[in-house]
């Protein structure tokens, strides 16, 4: 069956549940910042795997710390439940791990499936701890210059597929 479209009030008392997100151009718009393009690319990498799942893809893009999201389903020309569905994944992949409840993280993983999610909460935490006010909603200054940009760099290379302590992550099937 297929996806309808919502109508204008639906989508104006959907938005309301959804703090950051507005109508613009007949589809859900959303800007993250992030603490860095680790973050950005760990966030990016988390909701592609949701997306997936849902079989619903955003348009997005990516610029160094930030993501602009822009989300409509095609198939009926406008804004369905599915948009609002992606859109609370993401609002949970944006979180830090540490607001996150068990189930979300759970849900954004995946049972035996690798995620982005650990590099992404890797950089978070290390943006945190290295005295900035919280690792999402402001730049990391100086973040690869400065000490903490081999861990930055590290996570980057996890968010891609690289090894983790010496193993191969497991990865899911390609459909």
């Amino acid at each position: 069956m297929k996806t309808p479209r919502l109508s204008d009030d639906e989508i104006e008392t959907r938005l309301k549940k959804l703090s950051g997100w507005a109508r613009i151009d007949g589809k859900l718009h959303r800007e993250y910042t992030f603490g860095g393009f680790a973050e950005a690319f760990g966030f990016m990498t988390t909701c592609a795997l949701a997306a997936q799942k849902q079989d619903h893809h955003p348009e997005w893009r990516n610029v160094f710390d930030r993501v602009v999201v822009d989300l409509t389903t095609h198939d009926v020309g406008g804004i369905s439940a599915l948009d609002f569905a992606l859109a609370a994944e993401m609002e949970k992949a944006a979180r830090p791990a540490g607001e996150r409840t068990g189930a979300e993280t759970s849900a954004l993983e995946g049972e035996g499936s690798y995620s982005a999610t650990r590099a992404y909460d890797e950089a978070a935490t290390k943006s945190a701890s290295k005295g900035r006010s919280g690792a999402l909603g402001e730049k990391a200054s100086k973040a690869l210059d400065g000490p903490e940009g081999d861990s930055l760099r590290e996570a980057e290379r996890v968010a891609r597929g690289g090894p983790i302590e010496g193993k191969r992550p497991t990865r899911p099937p390609l459909a």
